[in-house]
């Protein structure tokens, strides 16, 4: 997976905003763009660009750079302990689950929860049988590559179960 921090070029509301996105890699970031997947959280623009990044580098060791103390100042308190990759892991989890939060919380507020008839009604909207207005819902793997295949302006969200502990 590859994490991008992404530009919106601002929708009807002007201005731009930033937000991250994540990617099997550089290829599918490009492929989703191309076919106007990737949408700005904000305003949902799909003018999005690559914003600038600052790579994460690490040190191997903050004490062996440490300045050497003057004779008689009190002793500087231990640098903090590196994390490692348990830890990493741990935060990343919590930082996509956080994110998921929200995307969920603005999902449900901004669409109607059609359950189970969900594929049958996007499907009716994308073939103009229905009024196109924005929708949630349940579809099995198979009506989702369905839906896919015909061309249907729809997007599989992996959801958690929000009690589950960080």
């Amino acid at each position: 997976m590859i994490h991008y921090r992404l530009r919106c070029g601002g929708g009807s509301e002007g201005g731009s905003h930033e937000f991250e996105g994540w990617f099997a890699d550089s290829a599918a970031f490009e492929d989703q763009k191309a076919r106007g997947l990737v949408s700005c959280p904000s305003c949902g623009s799909t003018k999005v660009e690559k914003a600038i990044m600052a790579p994460a580098l690490t040190r191997a060791s903050t004490h062996d750079q440490a300045p050497a103390l003057a004779e008689g100042t009190p002793e500087a308190p231990p640098p903090p302990a590196e994390e490692g990759p348990l830890e990493d892991a741990i935060r990343l989890r919590r930082q996509i689950r956080e994110h998921m939060r929200h995307l969920r919380r603005r999902i449900e507020a901004e669409t109607e929860d059609v359950g189970r008839g969900f594929a049958r009604q996007a499907l009716e909207m994308h073939k103009g049988l229905r009024e196109d207005k924005p929708i949630r819902g349940e579809a099995t793997p198979e009506e989702t590559r369905e839906l896919l295949e015909e061309g249907a302006p729809v997007t599989p969200l992996p959801w958690f179960d929000d009690r589950e502990e960080n």
